[in-house]
């Protein structure tokens, strides 16, 4: 498509202000997008930051308050040890409820006696539903009671909560606080578990339910934010939807679980996506308690992040529409002004180009514009100078394409028993290729296969003069190697060394199959055997036309059935790709190879094919000439 020159103008005009904005807008898009998102990062941090200290300040508290306990809980740890040794160290002998009244009445609370045995499951207790409740099902646990059970001190956990029956695996029962202390043979753990009402209204002061809520209206960035205990319990939550329960939950992430498992934490989605989920394990544990007190905390951050640079967004293209809109008014009127004197020129050379080279361009009022004339007035006399040069050249070239095209036979005699092929395929600028086939007499026929150097008329008149010597030549007796010798003394005899022939001459005799050949230092034709192996008839002489008495040599080879001969030019193996490689030899006979068992125009269109394939769209310099002899 062809543009006028204002509209060039307009064009770059508003490119390059659009290069400007593409430079300044994005440059400056993401560095505001890059403050979003630190600034997001912060805040992110900081309520990370807040809610492990909130937690550990709830965590304080709570203790403080259920270590108040622990003098009542080791007096009556005291008291059922001393139990236990009364009964022989038998604890199947021991009255536990008679126990339990007293330690009820004690601390006017509900009070629960266990008593482990190594394998930590609970053989005695006051509670019915968790007799025999295994806590191997409970790995962290079940190592801590373990390891009590080899010393000798009591040990304190907080307020948890309970096992219910055998099949809570999820630890889902009522508050309690738990005393543990070995006994002195190291073969059972004694547990006292007490439960207050007090402890549920204690909780509800104290409440991570309440913790959360605080961090929730500090970040308006939170969509839901959750609680997890130990046990994979939710006890705490809040969500955007005001969706809002202090129920105990059972576990429903893989991922929650994960981190209660490594004890560590994880993040994972996009903040900028709004799906980002960010999981904080917030260790707890009391090395001196058996029970383990650590949370797991979920934050899942809402799309306020996406939206707002979904905002910046909008406002960075409106930005970018504006500053164009305003560049392409400014195009449109310096355009305007620029190009008037500019069509008036154009004017002028299409008067020019319709022929009338007598037409000159017209004066201008600018340095620019005047310079412009006078170099186009120059121009359009040279115009005149090289359209008569290149009409004579092109005269040149259409007679030299009529003679090569002359001597070219359009068609030549193909013995019984065998099948052949030829073709030649002028270059760009016409080349000195030329084939010829022709009978001798009734039982052989002659091949010709030659590359005359040069171009143009003076490669068409030494091929027609090289072809015109050897057809005379061959109407008389002789050996190959005695006509080229002859067609080399002639040759320099009429051009004077001035130019030279690669030549392939080959006498076939259809009887005997034998070809009788000389190679003038041309292109090795390619013997491809039935056998499926591959020979070439290499030169037996040098080019004609360089030495004034040559030694030619003469070769000989039968061609059985099956086999194939191919006679080219170096326009099929010199020909280029765009990137300047060489078709070669190699690929010739891959061509071969794969298609030998061709007819003889099947095996030459399938060359043709693969050099046309292989250079593309690049223009080739010589000509492509093949002669496919198959028996």
């Amino acid at each position: 498509m062809i543009v006028s020159i204002r509209q060039y103008l307009i064009f770059y005009i508003i490119l390059i202000i659009a290069l400007v904005l593409a430079g300044v807008l994005p440059i400056s898009y993401i560095r505001a997008t890059e403050d979003v998102i630190r600034e997001h990062a912060i805040i992110e941090a900081y309520t990370e930051h807040t809610l492990i200290e909130s937690v550990q300040l709830v965590n304080k508290g709570l203790d403080l308050i259920d270590s108040s306990l622990n003098p009542v809980m080791e007096e009556m740890l005291s008291t059922y040890l001393e139990e236990y040794t009364r009964s022989g160290q038998d604890p199947g002998a021991m009255d536990l409820f008679s126990l339990k009244e007293r330690f009820s009445q004690q601390t006017n609370a509900t009070v629960d006696l266990y008593v482990f045995n190594e394998d930590g499951i609970i053989l005695y207790t006051t509670e019915p539903a968790v007799k025999g409740v295994d806590f191997k099902n409970y790995p962290e646990f079940y190592s801590a009671l373990k390891q009590h059970m080899k010393g000798s001190t009591p040990a304190m956990d907080r307020v948890v909560r309970s096992v219910q029956n055998q099949s809570d695996l999820k630890v889902l029962g009522d508050l309690r606080k738990f005393a543990y202390i070995p006994t002195p043979d190291h073969r059972y753990v004694l547990e006292i578990g007490l439960l207050s009402d007090a402890f549920a209204d204690i909780r509800s002061e104290f409440s991570y339910q309440y913790m959360v809520g605080r961090i929730w209206d500090e970040n308006p960035d939170i969509d839901v934010l959750e609680i997890y205990d130990i046990w994979g319990n939710r006890v705490a939550v809040w969500s955007s939807d005001q969706n809002i329960s202090e129920e105990v939950i059972p576990l429903p992430s893989d991922d929650i679980t994960q981190a209660l498992r490594s004890r560590s934490g994880t993040s994972f989605g996009s903040p900028v996506q709004g799906d980002r989920t960010t999981i904080l394990f917030i260790d707890l544990k009391n090395p001196q308690a058996l029970s383990d007190d650590s949370i797991v905390a979920v934050i899942r951050y809402g799309d306020r992040l996406k939206e707002q640079l979904e905002m910046l967004l909008f406002q960075y293209i409106l930005f970018g529409i504006v500053g164009i809109g305003s560049g392409i008014i400014l195009a449109l009127l310096v355009s305007k002004r620029i190009s008037a004197p500019i069509r008036e020129i154009v004017t002028d050379v299409h008067q020019i180009a319709d022929g009338d080279l007598d037409h000159t361009i017209r004066s201008m009022h600018t340095l620019e514009f005047t310079e412009l004339e006078t170099s186009m007035n120059l121009m359009i006399q040279k115009i005149k100078e090289y359209s008569e040069e290149i009409e004579r050249k092109r005269s040149e070239m259409l007679v030299a394409s009529k003679i090569q095209q002359s001597i070219i036979p359009a068609s030549f005699p193909v013995p019984e028993g065998f099948d052949i092929a030829a073709i030649t395929i002028p270059a760009l600028e016409v080349g000195g290729d030329f084939y010829d086939i022709f009978s001798r007499h009734d039982t052989s026929v002659t091949l010709v296969l030659a590359d005359v150097a040069g171009k143009g008329v003076p490669a068409a008149l030494f091929m027609a003069l090289s072809r015109t010597i050897i057809r005379i030549l061959t109407r008389w007796p002789g050996s190959p190697a005695g006509i080229i010798r002859s067609s080399n003394s002639i040759f320099i005899e009429d051009s004077g060394s001035v130019s030279f022939v690669t030549l392939f001459f080959g006498v076939l005799d259809a009887q005997s199959c034998i070809l009788r050949y000389v190679n003038a230092g041309h292109n090795p034709p390619v013997l491809y055997r039935a056998e499926r192996n591959l020979s070439t008839l290499e030169p037996t002489g040098p080019v004609i036309g360089l030495l004034d008495d040559p030694d030619y040599s003469e070769g000989s080879v039968t061609l059985s059935p099956g086999d194939v001969l191919v006679i080219y030019s170096d326009g099929v193996t010199e020909a280029m790709d765009p990137d300047g490689k060489l078709f070669t030899e190699e690929r010739l006979y891959e061509v071969i190879q794969q298609h030998h068992l061709s007819s003889a125009e099947g095996l030459m269109q399938a060359i043709v094919l693969a050099v046309r394939t292989f250079a593309g769209t690049a223009p080739q310099s010589d000509d492509l000439t093949l002669i496919v002899v198959k028996r």
